[in-house]
């Protein structure tokens, strides 16, 4: 269940708290059906760490490969798309609806002779509108947030992306416990923090503005070599995940 999957703030602070760590090296090389990752790095206690597995190219280019930045005209298209084939399906009674696009953005316009029939196809497009948009929305990994101030805004859904990124994750699990034991939550947790920490910081645009720019799903931040904190915090979230599915 999603609800028992949670991104806890305590890891964005251990992020920004712990001392720096920094990536020595980094490599990837294809190995048959698969690619070979490799990584050195000192961790925040300036010790040297080092990591090799190995990730399918299925997993790779496959479940978030066409994730991209959240645009409002694909959205307002798709709704759009879906209201007008369902009417085609199933027209409204005493009702003619049309759908008037200018520069990218899509109205709808609705005549009739009964103010009780207008009113009714208001309400049943509204809801189609937004059944289809939260639709879109968990179709794209992406979901509504509202800001400090109040904001309402689309973000990435992190903890559906770290939790259907767990499985593809799970070739870290062996490398990790060769170093650390599972016995010890703490050092398992330091550890993996270390490992994502030293891996190249990208710049995080603002969550209002930039709806998922610089976002790297986790697959994708290790093929990159780099990714942003909310990037950073999905990927060490799914991968203590793979480690302890227990917690």
């Amino acid at each position: 269940r999603l609800k028992s999957f949670q991104l806890s703030l305590f890891l964005l602070v251990l992020f920004t708290a712990q001392s720096q760590a920094a990536q020595l090296n980094y490599s990837r090389v294809p190995d048959g059906d698969s690619y070979r990752f490799s990584y050195q790095w000192t961790d925040q206690n300036q010790q040297k760490q080092a990591m090799t597995f190995a990730l399918t190219k299925s997993a790779l280019f496959g479940r978030f490969r066409n994730f991209r930045v959240y645009k409002t005209k694909f959205a307002e298209q798709y709704v759009a798309k879906q209201i007008k084939k369902t009417l085609a399906e199933s027209p409204l009674p005493d009702v003619q609806v049309r759908f008037i696009k200018r520069r990218d953005k899509i109205s709808i316009d609705i005549k009739g002779s009964k103010p009780s029939a207008i009113q009714s196809a208001h309400d049943q497009i509204a809801q189609m509108e937004k059944k289809l948009s939260q639709e879109f929305l968990q179709d794209n990994f992406y979901q509504e947030f509202t800001t400090h101030d109040q904001i309402t805004a689309i973000k990435p859904n992190h903890t559906l992306i770290a939790q259907q990124s767990v499985d593809d994750l799970k070739a870290l699990r062996e490398p990790i416990l060769e170093t650390v034991s599972i016995k010890n939550i703490r050092k398992a947790t330091n550890y993996t923090l270390g490992f994502v920490q030293s891996i190249p910081y990208s710049t995080l645009e603002s969550r209002v503005t930039a709806s998922g720019a610089g976002f790297n799903p986790p697959l994708k931040l290790l093929w990159e070599n780099q990714g942003d904190c909310d990037s950073k915090v999905t990927l060490t979230g799914a991968i203590l995940r793979a480690l302890m599915p227990r917690i």
